[in-house]
């Protein structure tokens, strides 16, 4: 298994991380609307801005390495 190099298709992930990204941002909005007893305003802060940073992720050209 050492020999064998693991192959990421970069279109595929970005793709997939702006999807992901849209996803957790939709969802931090939504709990920032809810009553404060389901979801805590920092939670709901976070999952904006981890989904920011997916779609951004996801806006970054990936290189691939391969020698």
């Amino acid at each position: 298994m050492r020999g064998k190099r693991v192959s990421i298709d970069p279109q595929g992930f970005r793709e997939d991380s702006r999807r992901v990204g849209i996803a957790l941002t939709v969802a931090g909005l939504i709990a920032v609307f809810l009553e404060p007893e389901h979801v805590s305003f920092a939670s709901a802060l976070y999952a904006i801005l981890s989904g920011v940073f997916l779609i951004l992720l996801g806006l970054v050209n990936v290189q691939n390495n391969e020698e």
